[in-house]
């Protein structure tokens, strides 16, 4: 998979008019890579959610239609897998892969991660709706390095989850508009996707913390023969 780091200023250059279609064409092989994750995980008993849902209907879909269905402008894996909330980089990144998760799972993972990373980094607007993610979780992610953001992603790996995983219906109406090469009924099932996540986000943005600019401390007073304004320092 070649990611693309596009400038965020730059012409874009497909319909949507706010990301690049390399981004797209990468995130094509990143949804592919995380479906066949999930469907190879639906033979385990500890995966009887909605992997179940997406093994059959990743099953039923040929060659074609599995690239139209990952196509779409969102990310179909939910990146929410690692807390950044919590200071565990180093120890993520001195740490071992979690026990039971597998060399598939710690590649999606990693590819996910990496991803995140780049887009946080280079095109910020767009990676908050395609990844569904709020904004300071993005910032986290950028400024970790790649080793440490790819490290994380391995210890956390199997935590790596479909997204809409309590909604079966809606992979199911995917998975039958991708079969019938329907691009209109997709697309409707898409744009319902994207509403879901765009709640998700403003409430995912109403929860993290908010930076606050540093509180200045008051100046000094001055002298009635100073000529220079007073240095103020910065907390």
């Amino acid at each position: 998979m070649l990611l693309h780091c596009d400038i965020e200023y730059q012409a874009s250059d497909t319909p949507a008019g706010w990301v690049r279609s390399g981004t797209l064409a990468s995130l094509k092989d990143i949804n592919a890579e995380c479906l066949e994750l999930f469907a190879a995980q639906a033979a385990g008993a500890q995966h009887a959610d909605v992997r179940a849902c997406i093994a059959a209907g990743w099953a039923s879909l040929d060659a074609e239609a599995r690239t139209q269905l990952c196509g779409g402008m969102v990310l179909l894996a939910d990146p929410g897998f690692v807390d950044l909330g919590r200071p565990h980089v180093a120890e993520g990144a001195a740490g071992g892969v979690a026990p039971d998760t597998g060399a598939a799972a710690v590649q999606a993972a990693q590819g996910v991660m990496t991803f995140a990373w780049h887009l946080a980094r280079c095109q910020l607007s767009a990676a908050r709706m395609l990844l569904g993610v709020p904004v300071l979780r993005l910032t986290q992610f950028s400024e970790l390095t790649l080793g440490e953001a790819r490290a994380v992603a391995a210890r956390h790996a199997r935590g790596l989850q479909p997204r809409w995983g309590a909604r079966p219906a809606l992979w199911r109406a995917l998975f039958a508009a991708a079969a019938r090469r329907d691009s209109p009924a997709l697309e409707r099932a898409r744009l319902h996707a994207q509403a879901l996540i765009a709640a998700e986000l403003r409430t995912g943005d109403a929860g993290l913390p908010r930076r606050l600019p540093p509180r200045r401390a008051e100046a000094p007073p001055r002298s009635q023969g100073e000529l220079l304004p007073a240095r103020i320092s910065v907390a």
